[in-house]
């Protein structure tokens, strides 16, 4: 590499004896002398000289004007001052001043390592200042970048200790940097959440990434909801944490809003069933009572038990809802099976039934199931009332199953069978208008065969779940 230097010196011999030494080096050198002030100044110009090599005492200035000419130029330009009598203390001077280095002019043997150890220092200050230059540019772009975040932005030494936050860190949680750096992380997570955070760093240990819900402490104390995501980051054989965060206090607080409206509403629509439930059973009471005042008209007492066993029936619906987790939906197989078993057991019979269930999980809204239960309720009392009269046993079948999105069901028995000549749509029964009023309205098929006993089917397709207060099947 070829290096510019510059010699100031009044003295033509002593500028010729400096260059025959520096020529002496195997380093390229390209050399030129000045004596004057103004030639010097135009030098630093026009030759723009990597180092400079100054006599102490010239004909019109010193080295102390010649080192203040230089600075004015380039600060970090290296001059070595020369002088024949320099003591030690006039050479720390002129180190203060600037000089990189002195040599009195007997000894110059040494002026070509003098020379190359100065060169060599600063390209080696060039180059860093270059690299910090070039790090603080970095660092400028790295801080507007993790400044600019609209969340929160983390790292995290081996320790789990904090190397850096953004502004958004202080900002929102309050805090000065002096207050965060090298601290440990968990100093500002609630200590509610020490296992979160303890099994979030675990993962990290297993995978790369992981994310969980941490509350984390402003400056007085009060926790704030916040997700967390975090990575490995490996660099100059150090391990750290890198990670963001996004504040969702808000999230968590809507959340809880809803959570207690839902309860709410689940407590009132409760309270709805019930009420529903106690006034269908103080309708039903009043009926029974009725109809045990009119023992004397056995059509009218019979029509009216008829009615209360309906009645019964939809009480059945609503207790059911009332105590169900869900308002949307009813496990009907279940209520299937208490319908059945509560109209067994207030039927007085001298047969003995046996009822056997095949039924699958079958979750109905409540605007199909009502309907379904009353038509239930009305091809089991009848089949209670008139397949086993004179008979000692009897056998009821009742399927339920769910196909392909449609229920099926089916309800036989070993009795007497039905008249062949009965038809669903135009039977002048009560009983057999509602079974083909409310299967109408759950646009499903209906069939009454006669078969070695009755065999009752109804088919529907079940419907999207609708809320209790819905008015559309669907």
């Amino acid at each position: 590499m070829s290096y510019r230097i510059l010699i100031l010196e009044d003295n033509r011999i002593d500028a010729d004896l400096v260059q025959r030494y520096l020529k002496r080096s195997e380093d390229n050198y390209e050399i030129k002398w000045v004596a004057k002030k103004d030639e010097y100044t135009n030098m630093l110009r026009e030759f723009k000289p990597d180092l400079i090599i100054s006599d102490y005492n010239l004909r019109y200035y010193n080295a102390y004007d010649a080192l203040e000419i230089k600075n004015e130029y380039n600060k970090h330009l290296p001059l070595i001052v020369l002088s024949g009598t320099i003591g030690e203390e006039e050479a720390v001077n002129l180190i203060k001043e600037g000089a990189i280095d002195f040599l009195i002019k007997y000894n110059l043997i040494r002026l070509p390592q003098i020379v190359k150890r100065a060169l060599e220092e600063t390209s080696e200050k060039k180059e860093r200042e270059k690299a910090e230059r070039a790090l603080r540019k970095e660092m400028f772009f790295t801080d507007k970048l993790l400044n600019s975040l609209s969340g929160i932005f983390y790292l995290l030494d081996s320790d789990n200790n904090v190397s850096r936050v953004n502004n958004r860190f202080l900002s929102l949680l309050g805090y000065r940097w002096e207050d965060v750096e090298g601290k440990p992380f968990k100093n500002f997570i609630s200590e509610e959440d020490y296992p979160l955070l303890n099994d979030a760093v675990k993962n990290l240990q297993k995978q790369d990434e992981a994310s969980v819900e941490l509350r984390l402490k402003d400056k007085n104390g009060t926790p704030n909801h916040f997700l967390l995501t975090g990575a490995n980051l490996e660099q100059e054989g150090k391990q750290y944490i890198i990670g963001t965060a996004i504040e969702i206090t808000d999230r968590i607080k809507a959340e809880q809003q809803i959570k207690e409206a839902l309860q709410e509403k689940n407590v009132l629509l409760a309270e709805i069933h019930h009420r529903v439930k106690n006034n269908l059973a103080v309708v039903s009471g009043m009926m029974q009572l009725q109809a045990f005042e009119e023992e004397g008209d056995q059509y009218v007492q019979e029509k009216l038990l008829s009615s209360v066993s309906r009645i019964k029936s939809i009480a059945l619906v609503h207790e059911q809802m009332y105590q169900s987790e869900s308002f949307s939906n009813l496990r009907f197989d279940e209520s299937l099976k208490l319908l059945v078993e509560n109209i067994s057991h207030i039927s007085q019979m001298e047969t003995k039934v046996k009822i056997k269930f095949d039924t699958q999980k079958i979750e109905l809204n409540i605007n199909q199931a009502l309907p379904c239960a009353i038509i239930i309720n009305e091809v089991v009392t009848n089949i209670f009332k008139h397949a086993f009269k004179g008979r000692k046993n009897g056998e009821i079948k009742i399927q339920a199953i769910e196909k392909n999105g449609r229920v099926e069901l089916s309800i036989k028995d070993n009795g007497r069978g039905v008249p062949e000549n009965l038809t669903i749509d135009k039977s002048p029964s009560l009983g057999l208008k509602l079974i083909n009023l409310l299967s109408k309205q759950l646009n499903g098929t209906v069939e009454l065969k006669s078969k070695s006993g009755s065999n009752f089917s109804l088919q529907f397709k079940k419907l999207a779940k609708k809320g209790v207060g819905s008015a559309n099947v669907a």
